[in-house]
């Protein structure tokens, strides 16, 4: 399937960070500093113009894609956070780096998967600097330490390779129990300086041990505590994607899917390289919504909510790095007037400093009675990027999810409320890649109705739910992974 936002220029966001620069001498007036803190508020709220902040070497940047809701409808807008980080290019910015291995070496990994990874963890000890250091965990019935945390010497690396060419795989896998040791093999690893990465590898369920979604979601979210990573890897087709996924939230880091076990040196290369060019960790983004304005989604992340106030955490930042995330508020749709988004700060740390960005006024969302000036409201390009992006990919979660679960007719029914209301909305807007965006539905329709025929329709669900909900992450967090 070919991807719309690729084939169509206009979803690049260089007019928009263009415009961003412009808007910089025009805010310059309402920025202000407390401490560390950046703020901006402007007589440009109530319109959908972008407006960016930037602090030490993090900028943010928020963009709505509509600036008003039609009366009786379901009152919802997304708006962009845009969280980038600097390009830092000197070999001296380099992050010493903890890399933690978590392995699943249970019997379902025996053969190609084991030697598969085996391979991969070698080669990664072959790119590990002399300032970084390595562990490995791997588990099955049990979790053994095989690599205690140490310095990656030219001696230490020898001798890890011949320990890793000694792991075989059999029995269950206690996932917790992995995760139990990881986190205690990292207790040394608290220097603020260094970036620590977790890689947990499963090709299966959870079987022995704590095996409870909750229990795995809170030990995940232990090491998030303290600021280190926990991406997740899930191997084949017999795991479960959607805690894979929900792991990789709670640990602030990345979910890969891999149908090739062969792909796995390339995923460690790419997340320690991450890892060795963080320019920002533990981020926290918080949403304070206007009066009787909802917070609704976040692109899927895990959110924390305090009364009204609601907080999510999108991980760390490396050198250049640029991420979206897409909002989704929902406006009161029942009364006409005005109503105020709110405001959003982004909490992180750099260099050892806590640093705060925040925008205090996003934006006034009108509720209107008149088709004609909701339309007028849509800033095009925003709301093509909100559809190709957040709105596709809430479709095909929402798809994986319902084959999954083996029901055909919940997906079916997905996509055609996804097609109806975009149709409603390009009718009027004419947009090139929203329309080669509903072209695809019919595929992706005949994909799904597949996927329940035939003697092999059980392993065809369950592809078709992975490879989705892979997709799915991918379109919503664009500009996560290195």
């Amino acid at each position: 399937m070919n991807d719309p936002k690729k084939d169509n220029p206009k979803s690049g966001r260089v007019p928009f960070f263009l415009l961003a620069g412009l808007l910089a001498a025009t805010l310059a007036a309402g920025l202000h500093f407390k401490g560390a803190a950046v703020s901006v508020s402007s007589s440009l709220a109530g319109s959908p113009t972008p407006r960016s902040v930037t602090s030490g070497p993090v900028s943010l940047t928020a963009r709505l894609n509509h600036g008003a809701v039609l009366s009786g409808r379901d009152g919802q807008v997304e708006l962009e956070l845009v969280l980038s980080a600097v390009e830092t290019t000197s070999r001296t910015a380099t992050v010493p780096t903890d890399v933690l291995v978590v392995l699943d070496r249970s019997g379902s990994m025996e053969g190609e998967k084991i030697a598969q990874g085996r391979a991969a963890v070698k080669e990664l000890i072959d790119r590990l600097g002399a300032r970084d250091r390595f562990a490995l965990v791997s588990y099955s019935d049990e979790a053994e330490l095989e690599l205690p945390l140490e310095t990656a010497s030219r001696e230490a690396k020898s001798r890890w390779s011949q320990r890793v060419r000694g792991i075989e795989a059999s029995g269950s896998t206690n996932m917790s129990a992995g995760l139990d040791l990881a986190y205690e093999s990292l207790r040394a690893s608290t220097d603020e300086a260094r970036a620590v990465r977790v890689l947990l590898i499963s090709d299966g369920l959870a079987n022995r041990g704590d095996a409870t979604p909750q229990g795995l979601f809170a030990r995940a979210s232990r090491f998030a505590s303290r600021e280190q990573v926990v991406s997740t890897i899930g191997v084949g087709l017999d795991f479960n994607e959607f805690l894979m996924s929900s792991l990789a939230d709670a640990g602030t880091g990345n979910y890969y899917y891999l149908e090739n076990v062969t792909e796995l040196a390339d995923v460690f290369a790419r997340e320690f390289s991450a890892g060795r060019t963080t320019v920002a960790s533990g981020l926290a983004v918080t949403l304070e919504p206007g009066e009787d304005v909802e917070v609704v989604d976040a692109a899927g992340y895990p959110l924390s909510r305090d009364g009204r106030t609601v907080v999510f955490r999108p991980g760390a930042l490396f050198s250049g790095q640029e991420r979206s995330v897409w909002i989704t508020y929902r406006v009161p749709s029942n009364a006409l007037g005005d109503y105020e988004l709110g405001r959003v700060s982004l909490d992180y740390k750099a260099d050892g400093e806590a640093r705060t960005l925040e925008i205090s006024e996003l934006a006034t969302v009108a509720c209107v009675a008149d088709e004609a000036a909701f339309f007028a409201s849509v800033d095009k390009d925003a709301w093509e990027d909100s559809v190709l992006g957040e709105s596709y990919g809430r479709l095909k979660d929402r798809i994986a999810r319902a084959v999954h679960e083996g029901n055909v007719a919940a997906a079916k029914e997905e996509i055609n409320a996804y097609r109806t209301e975009q149709e409603w909305m390009n009718r009027a807007l004419g947009v090139a890649g929203v329309e080669r965006n509903l072209a695809e539905l019919d595929e992706l329709e005949t994909k799904v109705e597949d996927a329940f025929i035939g003697r092999d329709q059980a392993l065809k669900q369950n592809m078709l739910s992975k490879t989705t909900q892979s997709e799915a992450a991918e379109a919503r967090r664009a500009g996560s992974k290195k």
